[in-house]
């Protein structure tokens, strides 16, 4: 299917690509993986007609090779991704198949659509842990995907979620869900209590460091951020002395009807959250910066077009 995109997100794992690389990465691969489309073309497909809004499932498998066990559906050894392994959504259009594709929910605009697939990987990694309900959870981290894990906490049933961000941010975290935040900059971690869920969504050293500390004794850690060039420690010992289970995930399961039914109902939010809208010639120099100042920012590639 042909697809016109309308807008795709920039997300910190496109940074890490441009200033530290990616295994496996195709040379010259065109970026973006958070997409928002219209359907241009649809030849042979009846469930999708010229000119209708779609999110876009990036991971692509081989459709021959047995799942991974616990793994997104269509996730094997052979496993690609749209902004990796093909061409993905920074572009003027994207082809894919029908198999990758979801229905934008009425009344959600194009700009916010784009944050579907960020939420999409909190809400399958909470989802794989399966230990959120009746859980006290802490989140380390103030970008979009710490807010993302903090409402997902929330849609399924955490106790209590503690959130540990920037000060700035204490507002809108709060309003998605967060019972107490804690100032990250000035209030040690060390000192508060631990919890039965911890998520690292920023992926340094020092936080993978901290998610440790703040985890009860055979508790859970789930690390989500990644900064490669932040992480060349980790409290191994503390871990296995400690009987902690850590997990690493990333869009592990099929959540995109999930979410995008809560989305509609109202149980889960994607408005709101787009401070910053690029122009295609803007996010060379946008994914640059060694630190990002807004919550989130999308490319509007209808401005490919001119």
């Amino acid at each position: 299917m042909l697809l016109e995109v309308l807008y795709a997100g920039v997300c910190a794992t496109d940074r890490e690509i441009v200033r530290s690389g990616w295994p496996g990465l195709n040379p010259g691969i065109v970026l973006g993986h958070e997409i928002v489309a219209r359907v241009v073309a649809a030849p042979g497909v009846t469930r999708y007609s010229t000119g209708d809004r779609v999110v876009i499932d990036a991971i692509i498998g081989c459709r021959t090779c047995v799942p991974l066990p616990g793994q997104h559906g269509t996730r094997c050894g052979h496993t690609g991704e749209l902004g990796f392994h093909f061409d993905g959504g920074w572009a003027e259009f994207v082809v894919v198949g029908e198999a990758q594709l979801h229905s934008v929910p009425p009344g959600v605009e194009s700009v916010d659509a784009a944050l579907v697939e960020p939420l999409v990987g909190p809400a399958s990694a909470l989802l794989v842990d399966g230990t959120v309900p009746a859980s006290s959870v802490a989140v380390i981290g103030s970008g979009i995907a710490a807010l993302n894990f903090v409402q997902c906490a929330r849609w399924l049933g955490a106790d209590s979620i503690t959130a540990f961000i920037r000060p700035r941010r204490e507002g809108l975290f709060r309003e998605f869900g967060a019972d107490k935040v804690v100032d990250a900059e000035s209030d040690p971690m060390a000192t508060h209590c631990r919890f039965d869920l911890v998520i690292d969504a920023i992926g340094t050293a020092a936080t993978a460091r901290a998610s440790v500390g703040l985890v009860r004794d055979g508790g859970r850690v789930l690390w989500y951020g990644i900064r490669d060039e932040e992480t060349g420690s980790f409290p191994i010992r503390d871990i296995v002395v400690r009987n902690v289970t850590i997990t690493g995930m990333a869009n592990a399961v099929p959540a995109y009807a999930s979410v995008l039914n809560a989305v509609a109902s109202g149980r889960l939010r994607v408005d709101g959250l787009v401070d910053l809208v690029l122009v295609p010639a803007d996010v060379p120099g946008f994914v640059q910066r060694p630190r990002w100042d807004v919550l989130k920012a999308v490319v509007d590639c209808r401005r490919f077009a001119g």
